[in-house]
């Protein structure tokens, strides 16, 4: 399995938590866009209001839309949308997913969203985690009345902590491995 499958399905595993109407446990149920409107109306519903979410046609494989709010993506790779739409490309989606990590470490409850983040299975948290630090290298915020300075900063420590938190767990999980080993050398 390719390093873009392998985001993908750590981020449908972090999604698929999500309580929305559309389907979204399958990354095929991802494809036409309504799940992930939905999801990003719970994230940030104040950018992506009712208004916005009632545009998002369902049903209609060639209706998507996304924004991410106040920043611009610069030397990022976009994901090619008709290829999610037409073909249900994998590689497509994973990219399309990490924006919405971008959506969760920029919005308001972006502390609730981390807390579940790190509650989802060691190898899931390392693939968002890197996923997530990937995204943060490309964004730029737009203006200073829509992202301010602190916020960005705010975002970057966060993501700093979460980086050590997954290096502390994943340090916790080698020295078990090694005291299992110990024990079994002993028996």
């Amino acid at each position: 399995m390719g390093e873009t499958e392998v985001l993908c399905d750590s981020l449908m595993n972090w999604l698929s938590q999500f309580d929305v109407p559309a389907p979204h446990q399958h990354y095929l149920e991802m494809t036409d866009g309504v799940a992930i409107a939905q999801i990003l109306n719970q994230i940030d519903p104040d950018f992506f209001n009712e208004t916005w979410l009632t545009r998002i046609k369902q049903n209609v494989s060639d209706n998507f839309r996304l924004k991410v709010t106040g920043n611009e993506l610069v030397g990022f790779q976009l994901p090619d949308i008709p290829a999610i739409s037409e073909q249900s490309d994998k590689q497509q989606l994973g990219r399309l997913l990490q924006l919405i990590l971008g959506v969760v470490v920029n919005c308001s409850r972006k502390h609730q969203y981390i807390e579940e983040i790190m509650q989802l299975d060691e190898d899931v948290q390392h693939v968002v985690m890197t996923a997530i630090q990937e995204l943060m290298q490309h964004y730029v915020p737009c203006g200073s009345d829509q992202v301010d300075s602190a916020g960005t900063s705010e975002a970057s420590q966060e993501l700093q902590m979460l980086h050590r938190k997954v290096k502390e767990i994943e340090a916790e999980r080698e020295e078990i491995a090694q005291r299992c080993h110990k024990l079994e050398n002993q028996v």
